[in-house]
């Protein structure tokens, strides 16, 4: 039977209770397991604020440049009055009053916001008015699928969760950096100091150099991703509510009761967006840890290079008679009486040892044993304390937990 003095909690104790879980569970990266965590109520909704600001964006480039002094002030209160009673008009079908807020965004509401902005340009654009029309639907399906991902899963809380979590293990990681390093730095040497490496530099155009360190990053991303399958973190179960209990010791529930202590802890089954969402917590944390590894390895190698690599090695190395002050010089200076240049070969043959370092670092952490343990333990650990947060949350705090 139930313990009667651990099943009352007051209703707006309890209201307080799962709004700081709720939280909680955001400010970790799985908003996935809020229950009845929907689109409409939960996620186009925290959206509103930056959708709003695009729409607003989408109306001063639409008439920024084609009408000048009084007409552009009136065109654009035309296009803002378009725009505000396109807003009354969705309210209206939705029967709320015309200017209010919505407290939930559905279908009618993505529609205008993809299609009322491509209105405005094709009323200025005398040239190409349904290609102007096209380009905004297109891009508003863009920013709205964009902006879906990054909200639904809560990547920006996610990527500071797992960047603060890097910091507070950066022992652990400078460890495995100290035994990966002298190989790191013996294949970087090779690098920076090899010829052909500086010519293939000064001659690669910026956007293929994107596109090159694109392709790293993808083939990172796939070792990883697939490294991480083998995991199976949340599976885990719990074979007691006082296991549960002193997992929540560090939550908002820490001192909540379960509806029944002495029984079996049975909570639902993850689903598939859950099991995304937690898969895509570890695998942004380890993406973290790559990234704040690789990036110091790339200013290191700046600087390294822009003390020892002499414009004249330069000259040698990419067989040319001077280097174009507009194109290949970013930088002069003097030091102690001799110039130092920074050039645009210096950051991409920077970026490339940064690039390669990541994913040697990457390789060594999803291979290394002994911190494959560690962090298999740790990540095991976070997984843990989130799947107790959530069963307690189940049984106490949701629509059924009281009934």
């Amino acid at each position: 039977m139930p313990d009667d003095a651990a099943t009352q909690i007051p209703a707006d104790e309890r209201a307080r209770l799962r709004s700081e879980t709720e939280r909680w569970f955001v400010h970790r990266g799985v908003p996935h397991l809020i229950a009845d965590y929907s689109a409409t109520a939960d996620i186009w909704t925290r959206a509103t604020p930056f959708l709003t600001l695009v729409l607003f964006a989408e109306l001063f480039l639409a008439f920024g440049d084609r009408v000048s002094g009084w007409s552009q002030a009136v065109t654009f209160v035309v296009g803002s009055a378009f725009v505000v009673g396109a807003f009354a008009g969705v309210n209206a079908l939705r029967r709320r009053p015309p200017l209010s807020l919505p407290d939930d965004i559905g279908w009618p509401e993505l529609t205008a916001f993809v299609l009322v902005p491509a209105a405005l340009p094709a009323m200025v654009n005398e040239d190409s008015p349904v290609g102007a029309a096209v380009a905004t639907v297109v891009t508003n399906l863009i920013v709205l699928a964009i902006t879906y991902v990054i909200v639904s899963y809560g990547m920006f809380p996610l990527m500071r969760w797992s960047a603060l979590r890097f910091f507070q293990e950066v022992g652990g990681l400078m460890d495995l950096l100290g035994k990966t390093l002298p190989l790191l730095l013996l294949f970087s040497a090779f690098l920076v100091l090899n010829a052909e490496m500086w010519q293939v530099a000064q001659d690669l155009p910026g956007p293929y150099f994107v596109m090159v360190l694109a392709l790293l990053v993808l083939l990172g991303s796939t070792f990883i991703a697939v490294s991480l399958r083998r995991e199976r973190a949340h599976d885990q179960r719990f074979s007691s509510w006082q296991d549960v209990l002193d997992c929540c010791a560090g939550s908002p529930l820490a001192g909540v009761e379960p509806m029944d202590r002495s029984g079996a802890v049975a909570v639902p089954p993850l689903d598939g967006s859950t099991r995304r969402n937690l898969a895509l917590m570890r695998f942004v944390g380890i993406s973290i840890q790559v990234l704040l590894v690789a990036v110091p390895v790339t200013v290191f190698y700046v600087l390294f290079e822009l003390l020892t690599v002499r414009e004249t090695t330069i000259l040698q190395w990419v067989a040319v008679d001077s280097l174009s002050e507009d194109r290949d010089v970013l930088w002069r200076a003097a030091l102690f009486g001799n110039d130092l240049i920074l050039t645009r070969a210096h950051l991409v043959v920077a970026g490339f040892i940064g690039a390669f370092s990541g994913l040697q670092f990457a390789v060594s952490v999803l291979t290394d044993e002994t911190f494959r343990e560690q962090f298999a333990a740790d990540v095991a650990g976070e997984v843990r304390e989130i799947l107790a947060v959530r069963a307690l949350y189940l049984d106490r705090l949701t629509a059924h937990a009281e009934e």
